[in-house]
């Protein structure tokens, strides 16, 4: 045997070796992925799920939040405050749900769950009324103009979030 065919033979094996790794990489790069995704959707969960509690165990601090919803005028000064600081943690877990789809982190569906949540509050007159005074809180730009679109879709008499907003309020 020559030494040209030995080395022929060792490039083969080299290359064969490169691409097994490389196969292994993208198999270990596609299960990260996965893990990176499953943990941000359940962060975004936990989080909604946190202020929904903390709403749940609190009838004071619920009935701010959805007088703020329906009237954020008629609300006291110190009532205006705390529903301000509600919307403000609510409006940062779905800001974080539309940071992280942005990413690539977060599912299509989780996003879309959460953008369907979001108009819901957004169609409300007690949320858009807050919403355009709102100078000192700021979100991320997208964001924002999301919400603005939101806010004005439904002051629309016709849309599915407005709609849904008027079953919601006359269910009570």
């Amino acid at each position: 045997m020559n030494w040209d065919a030995v080395g022929a033979i060792a490039e083969a094996v080299g290359a064969a070796g490169v691409i097994a790794t490389l196969l292994y990489l993208g198999v270990q790069i596609r299960a990260n992925t996965r893990s990176v995704r499953a943990s941000t959707r359940q962060e975004t969960v936990h989080g909604g799920r946190q202020v929904n509690l903390a709403l749940a165990q609190d009838p004071e601090f619920s009935r701010i939040w959805t007088d703020g919803l329906l009237d954020f005028d008629a609300l006291p000064r110190h009532e205006r405050v705390r529903f301000a600081s509600i919307a403000t943690v609510f409006l940062h877990e779905f800001q974080n749900s539309l940071y992280q789809f942005e990413q690539g982190t977060l599912d299509q569906v989780s996003f879309e769950n959460s953008r369907v949540q979001l108009s819901v509050i957004c169609s409300l007159p007690g949320f858009a009324s807050w919403w355009e005074r709102n100078e000192i809180y700021r979100f991320y730009p997208a964001f924002e103009q999301l919400v603005d679109e939101l806010t004005a879709e439904g002051k629309k008499p016709d849309t599915q979030a407005g709609r849904a907003a008027d079953d919601t309020a006359g269910e009570r």
